[in-house]
């Protein structure tokens, strides 16, 4: 997956080789929303909504911040043309290691006037497409972490090789904040490496 991350804290203490006991360690890491459109919309367009009334077909996706929360944006075209507007609000689950999406909002504009009023079926198969897709897309970008932090230990060398092996890792906290062209991550991680400086 193709998407853009940074550090700018990773503290670990090294010596010339042993196994470390748990170590805590805060991440900074980001993910711009033009990367996190183009994996979603791989996996969303294209995709039909079917009710006893129609089928339409989403042709194009955005992701972006919103006052509410996290916005997808679908246009939609088929049997009707709709703009459908879902929102959640991402929380990570330091027990189940996973991403949450809460506070569902779902929002649709068209010209049939009986989608405009709302549809419970087309209401749900929005939520758990959306809120699937979104949970998956943001659970592989965190795991991307143990990658990141070895990343971020090498850079600090100075002219010396370093060799790390992370052998456990657990999130303790993720908080989430979204700004105007990106998600921000500050991750509290606790995490088992054996380091090696050559």
């Amino acid at each position: 997956m193709s998407v853009l991350w940074g550090i700018t804290s990773c503290k670990t203490e090294t010596s010339q080789f042993f196994p470390k006991p748990p170590t805590d360690t805060i991440v900074y890491a980001f993910a711009g929303f033009a990367q996190l459109n183009d994996e979603l919309g791989e996996k969303l367009i294209g995709k039909e909504f079917i009710t006893d009334e129609f089928s339409t077909t989403i042709r194009n996706v955005s992701v972006y911040a919103s006052d509410s929360g996290l916005t997808v944006l679908m246009e939609t075209k088929g049997d009707i043309d709709a703009t459908i507007a879902a929102t959640v609000n991402p929380r990570f689950d330091s027990i189940t290691q996973t991403f949450l999406m809460e506070n569902f909002q779902f929002q649709i504009i068209s010209d049939y006037m009986l989608l405009n009023l709302g549809d419970a079926v087309l209401h749900d198969k929005v939520r758990d497409r959306v809120q699937t897709y979104l949970a998956i897309e943001m659970d592989t970008l965190i795991r991307k972490l143990p990658d990141i932090i070895t990343r971020g230990i090498n850079k600090g060398k100075t002219g010396r090789a370093i060799d790390v092996d992370i052998s456990k890792f657990k999130i303790l906290s993720c908080q989430i904040a979204m700004g105007a062209k990106r998600l921000h991550f500050i991750v509290h991680t606790q995490l088992t490496s054996e380091i090696e400086v050559k």
